[in-house]
Order: structure tokens, then sequence, then C-alpha cells
């Protein structure tokens, strides 16, 4: 994926975790924060694993690709990601949401 396109919402996210700030709410939905234990997990997997912006953004709205950037090492690897976007899609019958 080019830089260019890249999700507004995804370099807003991705400046928001290198520089230790909270997202806007409208991040946080399509990307499953809900609590600071999210949020610490992807500012582990990006500031410390080098997690891609490529890579958050292609997780955007989906729950599962979210948690999967969640590593073993990561100290909240526990934590689980849902977004809007993963009902949405499921019940709509959307192939890449299985």
């Amino acid at each position: 994926m080019n830089a260019k396109e890249i999700r507004p919402l995804t370099r807003r996210l991705y400046e928001c975790l290198r520089l230790d700030e909270w997202p806007s709410r409208a991040t946080c939905l399509d990307f499953g924060i809900e609590t600071e234990k999210h949020l610490g997990a992807l500012q582990w997997a990006v500031r410390v694993e080098g997690v891609s912006i490529e890579a958050l953004d292609e997780a955007c709205g989906n729950g599962e690709k979210l948690t999967a950037l969640v590593s073993r090492k990561n100290p909240y690897r526990g934590v689980s990601f849902r977004t809007p976007w993963d009902s949405l899609f499921a019940a709509n019958g959307d192939p890449e949401a299985e």
C-alpha cells in the first residue's frame, strides 16, 4: 500500500501512538480502542515492535486483525479488539468478515 493511500484517521492514530496522546472518539471506534489497555497494546505494537502504519491501516475496522497486531511479547497481549464494523460486515454476509 502506498503511503498516499493511508486513511487520515490511521495517520492521526499512528501519530497519537508515537506521541502518547489519546486519539479522537471516531478513531477509537474504528480501531476498537475501548480502554487504556487497548491503547497500550497498539502503542507497544507500534513503538516497540515496529508495526507499520500500513499494517495498522489494513486492520482498521477489523477487530480480529487489530487483535492479531498484539504479539505474545506485548504486555497487553490479553486484550482483544472489537469494532462496530465487525458486526455490521458479519450481518451483511461479507466474506472478509469471517
